[in-house]
């Protein structure tokens, strides 16, 4: 995105935010629009680390704000343990460091400049410190941060291994549903095969028989009034063997096709299961590297 183009969004987007009126007043413009803050982009999603590239910062030290109030006003994305940013709160982001580094501005001078109620009851410019009796009121009410902090990613390790567990769930019923799929074809293609074996054995008795008994007839003197009478030396016995054998094999045609059809169908229907499940059961596992991946990473970046 061109340069020009991003500040005039930025101004735009920012023209009625305090914040922003806030540290025009401070005089920190020319801070605000750095070359990485232009090269930004209004359809971009970017996460903790991407963000600290982007302003020069630690994740760390970007994830710490997200444990204040500063959160209300930065407003990320959060998925689980991890958060995701657009260019606005990445700029918001921008904002609060200048104004904390240039101006010498607390987190509770900022929230309090955009309308946001501070938890903290104190500040740079000088708010009243609680009293005792405050502080334990407070204590009450609102966890520590490093307890927040506990509890998050206790249930962001239960919210990974259920996802996890219900990938694995998935797969191994999609696994499942392909074994039964791939018996049922098994089944149907071996009747398929079973039918047509016991046809054409039919078929051949039938053929035989058919065979033998024109065989028997063109040889056989019927008797009449005048005696006995023999057939017509003309009887040609392979025309009447291709005309049984004709008949009998369109016969057994027609009664194969009768009988494989539903059977066919039933492999047809399974295989477009089949088709499916497999898509489904790649997608797993596909999803699910990818977690393991993740959690693989998230861990070793901890770690370090």
């Amino acid at each position: 995105m061109d340069h020009l183009n991003m500040k005039e969004i930025l101004i735009n987007e920012f023209k009625d935010d305090p914040i922003y009126k806030f540290c025009l007043i401070n005089k920190l413009e020319s801070y605000l629009f750095t070359e990485s803050i232009l090269e930004m982009h209004t359809e971009t999603s970017y996460s903790t680390v991407e963000a600290g590239k982007i302003l020069g910062r630690n994740d760390s030290t970007i994830r710490n704000h997200f444990r204040s109030d500063l959160i209300e006003y930065i407003a990320p994305e959060r998925y689980g343990k991890y958060y995701r940013l657009d260019y606005i709160s990445v700029f918001k982001l921008q904002m609060v460091f200048v104004l904390m580094e240039k101006a010498g501005k607390g987190s509770v001078d900022i929230l309090v400049e955009a309308g946001i109620h501070a938890s903290e009851l104190f500040t740079s410019s000088g708010i009243k410190k609680p009293t005792r009796q405050e502080s334990n009121d407070l204590k009450v009410i609102r966890r520590e941060p490093d307890q927040d902090e506990m509890i998050d990613d206790r249930l962001n390790d239960l919210e990974k291994n259920l996802a996890i567990q219900t990938i694995q769930l998935n797969i191994i019923k999609y696994e499942k549903d392909l074994n039964e799929l791939d018996r049922i074809i098994g089944e149907n293609e071996s009747s398929i095969k079973l039918i047509k074996l016991n046809e054409q054995n039919q078929y051949l008795e039938q053929r035989q028989l058919q065979l033998l008994s024109a065989s028997l007839n063109k040889s056989f003197e019927k008797k009449g009034m005048f005696g006995f009478i023999k057939k017509p030396d003309n009887l040609d016995i392979n025309m009447i063997s291709k005309e049984v054998d004709d008949g009998l094999k369109a016969k057994k045609d027609q009664i194969i096709k009768e009988k494989i059809n539903i059977h066919q169908d039933r492999i047809e229907k399974a295989k477009e299961e089949k088709q499916a499940i497999q898509k489904n059961l790649e997608i797993e596992k596909k999803n699910f590297e990818k977690l393991i991946y993740n959690t693989s990473k998230a861990i070793t970046t901890t770690s370090t």
